[in-house]
C-alpha cells in the first residue's frame, strides 16, 4: 500500500496529452506525458506511448546553450572509452526523417500543454 501511495503522489505533477498523431503508416503517438523539472537546461521528461502498446520513457526535454530554443534528448546508455565518457541511444530511429517529426511534434505538444 505505501508503495502505490508514494507512487500516485509523485505522478501528480505529470501533465498527460492523449493524441492520434500518425508518426509514419501504422505507427501512432498515443500519448504524451511530460514531467516538468526546469532544473539548468533540463525542461521536462517526457514518457511517450506508442500504438497504445510500446512506452518510450525518459525523453529529456532540453534548452540550447543560448536558451533560445529546445531539443530532445533520447534515452541513451553512457561508457567510458578512455578517460571520455560517449552516449549510445537505447532506441532510435531507422527510417530517414522520423527523428525529426517525432522530435517537432512532442516539442509542440511540450509548448502548447505545459
Amino acid at each position: 500500500m505505501a508503495y502505490s501511495k508514494k507512487k500516485e503522489e509523485k505522478k501528480t505533477n505529470w501533465i498527460e496529452v492523449d493524441c492520434k498523431f500518425v508518426l509514419e503508416n501504422d505507427i501512432q503517438i498515443s500519448k504524451i506525458t511530460f514531467y516538468p523539472i526546469a532544473k539548468g537546461k533540463l525542461m521536462a521528461k517526457a514518457q511517450v506511448v506508442l500504438n497504445d502498446l510500446l512506452v518510450l520513457d525518459n525523453i529529456l526535454i532540453c534548452e540550447t546553450k543560448d536558451g533560445e530554443n529546445l531539443y530532445l534528448s533520447m534515452p541513451a546508455n553512457s561508457y567510458k572509452s578512455g578517460d571520455e565518457t560517449k552516449y549510445k541511444d537505447i532506441f532510435f530511429f531507422i527510417k530517414t526523417g522520423i527523428p525529426k517529426k517525432f522530435g517537432d511534434f512532442i516539442l509542440k505538444q511540450y509548448e502548447t500543454n505545459v
